[in-house]
């Protein structure tokens, strides 16, 4: 197969093609996430004084942990296996919650790929009112092999 020189590319077709794929991932996604019915997994806290840091806001790695346990839950219910998280990524945190606060978690799936499975997750305060982001990110679950490195995920039939 001859490559061809990329003066004989057109870079509008690449761009069309390449902006044809992000429509069509999003799409799947999206209808990914309605089909597992995510929601039903939101967990809701009241925050108390155990949660707190030393400026009586709520202790970000108090919140990563949430996500992170729901983001396992989430993975286990997609893949029907036992999932381990690699890496958290792009944790931002957005504003503080404070005592007494309600905060509810939430995850969605970012990227459903063949050795590792990303889901969105976030904490949200007030969820019934005002809303107001407190942590976001990205968390990556794998599945292991015998030796302990990450392998192929074994989906259910028809998701991927």
């Amino acid at each position: 197969k001859i490559i061809p020189c990329l003066a004989e590319v057109n870079p509008y077709e690449v761009l069309k093609k390449h902006t044809f794929y992000i429509i069509l991932h999003s799409h799947y996604i999206k209808i990914m996430n309605e089909r597992f019915n995510l929601k039903q997994f939101s967990e809701r806290k009241v925050i108390s004084e155990d949660m707190l840091n030393c400026n009586g806001t709520l202790f970000g790695g108090c919140a990563m942990g949430w996500m992170d346990l729901l983001g396992h839950r989430i993975a286990i219910h997609i893949t029907q296996r036992t999932m381990f998280t690699a890496y958290a990524d792009k944790i931002k945190f957005k504003s503080p919650a404070f005592l007494g606060e309600l905060v509810e978690v939430n995850g969605s799936i970012k990227e459903l790929g063949g050795v590792k499975l990303t889901l969105k997750l976030e904490v949200i305060a007030n969820p019934d009112r005002d809303r107001r982001k407190v942590v976001e990110g990205d968390f990556t679950f794998v599945e292991l092999d015998e030796n302990m490195r990450p392998t192929r995920i074994h989906y259910p039939e028809g998701v991927l």
